[in-house]
């Protein structure tokens, strides 16, 4: 299977969102920015605005379970999402 959901941390309500932004299989996924999907997917429902689903979205890309994800890379990975929105 090719679907996101395949990947480490995505579930069917994450792949469901990732269909709307015309993200239907892994490569669709891996094609764009962690942190485009991200901000792209708060704009379909304020529910994901949850720095969960961004380091469930660095973990599917680097397969590694998000809930693992020390202080610092977190601090990375939020530093980074501030810097792609505000560039």
């Amino acid at each position: 299977m090719n679907k996101p959901s395949t990947l480490l941390n995505i579930g069917s309500k994450v792949e469901e969102a990732l269909a709307k932004l015309g993200i239907y299989t892994i490569d669709d996924f891996l094609q764009r920015s962690i942190y485009e999907i991200y901000f792209q997917m708060q704009t379909l429902d304020k529910k994901w605005k949850n720095k969960m689903l961004l380091y469930a979205l660095f973990g599917a890309v680097n397969n590694f379970n998000c809930m693992m994800l020390d202080t610092q890379t977190k601090r990375h990975i939020t530093t980074e999402y501030e810097f792609y929105i505000n560039k």
